[in-house]
């Protein structure tokens, strides 16, 4: 008996080939989602799940990731100055402590305007 015979609603068969570590990804990824879906899910029907319901998404972040490392290294060298000093001299005063509040501030901005880049991206996306 063929297989068109055997499964007429699904006329059109395509063949998938791995290497032996692809598919040792993929099996694990399938098995995961299987046992989470109760156990009572053919490959076949996982494949055509992901084939046809999956989406991509493109996310482009305008902040340049070099000058966002230059920032973060340039505030965390001033923690670290701060920090030396409290540790040589045994005491921090109420301005070290204002800059270094001031740093952790200026990290919190640049990290929720990031985020803030990437959801409005996600969103115009769809």
């Amino acid at each position: 008996m063929s297989w068109q015979a055997t499964h007429p609603t699904r006329c059109v068969r395509k063949a998938v080939t791995f290497t032996p570590e692809e598919w040792d990804r993929a099996d694990r990824f399938y098995q995961k989602v299987r046992l989470a879906r109760g156990g009572e899910l053919s490959f076949s029907a996982h494949a055509r799940r992901l084939l046809i319901d999956a989406r991509v998404v493109m996310v482009t972040v305008a902040l340049d990731p070099d000058q966002v490392r230059a920032d973060m290294a340039r505030i965390g060298n001033n923690v670290n100055q701060i920090a030396r000093r409290a540790n040589t001299y045994d005491h921090l005063s109420s301005d070290d402590i204002g800059r270094v509040v001031a740093a952790q501030d200026e990290l919190r901005a640049l990290f929720l305007h990031m985020c803030r880049e990437r959801d409005e991206q996600l969103a115009a996306q769809g």
